[in-house]
This record gives structure tokens, sequence and C-alpha cells, in this order.
């Protein structure tokens, strides 16, 4: 069974280490440029994926609809911020940070432990 991942982005550019990662048969990906509260959360809803990503930038919009969704869904933030890591927390729910640049098998890892 093929794992569901919601891939947040606000910009058309993926980091490169990500197409390919996500471009192996073990992943159902969705990359989906979301700008409000509505549209992100009708996107998780409707889709209701294994595991959400998304840049730290992300987090207050995560933080807005976190009551409204599914608490079994893990949230993995990315950015190359090193105090991130204790910040990016939300209470109830599974989450991690990945600090750029992180190699292949630290990813696959992580992706592993949340879903």
């Amino acid at each position: 069974m093929k794992t569901k991942v919601l891939l947040l982005r606000d910009s058309d550019v993926v980091p490169q280490i990500f197409v390919t990662i996500l471009a192996s048969p073990d992943y159902e990906v969705y990359q989906i440029n979301v700008k409000d509260f509505d549209e992100l959360l009708m996107c998780i809803i409707t889709l209701q994926p294994d595991l959400i990503m998304c840049e730290d930038s992300f987090q207050p919009l995560i933080l807005l609809i976190d009551s409204k969704i599914n608490k079994r869904i893990p949230v993995l933030f990315f950015g190359r911020s090193e105090l991130a890591t204790s910040q990016l927390q939300i209470v109830n729910r599974s989450t991690a940070y990945l600090a750029s640049p992180f190699k292949f098998e630290v990813f696959k890892a992580m992706v592993a432990l949340l879903v």
C-alpha cells in the first residue's frame, strides 16, 4: 500500500531531493500550493493523507487547522532553521523537523517513523 503524502508548498519550486525521493513507487504524492485556511482544510479532508510535509513557514496555518483534522496525520516540517526543532511541536500530533541540508537516508527514516 502506498503512503499518501500531501506536500504543501508556497512556490512552484520543489526541492530536488523531494522530487527524487517521492518519485518512488512507495509514495502517492499530492503537491499543492495553498495560501489560506479554507483551501488547506479542504485538501486535507478530501485527500486524507498519511503524512503532511511542508516548509516551516506553514506552521501558523497548520496550527490553525490542527483541531479540525485527524490527529493521526503526522506533520513533517523542513527548513533551514536550527532553532525550529523545538519550536515546531504541535500538541497531541506526531511532528518532526528536518533541517536542510539533510541526507536521503535521514529523510526516509523520518518518514518511516512518522507513518
